[in-house]
């Protein structure tokens, strides 16, 4: 009975050890992430959704709450910025803050354009658009 209260308290310890190794490992520093959200926000303004795509875990989930579902996979999340492309084809987004905490990123951003096409079935209006967007980004590595 000793003997196998200590091979499960030995197997705990490693386990313990083991997931602090890969956690410290699986974790991208803050300069990282940084740099991963400005060539996602530089891909954003470009409107290359390809460029944002390398910025993007395979299982990406983007909850736009503007807009349910959450979107699932990096071709839903493609086709959402490409719709948006084209809805508002001279989008441009400005970071105004960025919070890094752990593997947790907030940043605050004011993205401007024009409704020149329709968006997500509304329309083209002509009207300029600001918005001031708040975003919640986990990272996985260097991704989103």
């Amino acid at each position: 009975m000793f003997s196998n209260i200590k091979t499960i308290f030995v197997a705990c310890i490693i386990f313990v050890i083991l997931s602090g190794i890969f956690q410290i490992t699986a974790t991208a520093s803050e300069e990282e992430m940084r740099t991963a959200m400005q060539g996602l926000i530089d891909g954003l303004n470009a409107h290359d959704t390809a460029q944002m795509g390398l910025h993007w875990t395979d299982d990406i989930v983007y909850d736009f709450v503007a807009q349910p579902p959450p979107l699932n996979g990096k071709q839903e999340v493609a086709a959402f910025f490409e719709g948006l492309f084209q809805g508002v084809p001279d989008i441009h987004s400005t970071q105004t803050r960025i919070l890094v905490s752990d593997n947790i990123m907030v940043t605050e951003a004011v993205a401007t354009g024009t409704h020149s096409g329709e968006l997500s079935g509304i329309p083209a209006t002509g009207k300029n658009l600001q918005i001031a967007p708040l975003h919640i980004w986990e990272f996985e590595d260097d991704k989103v």
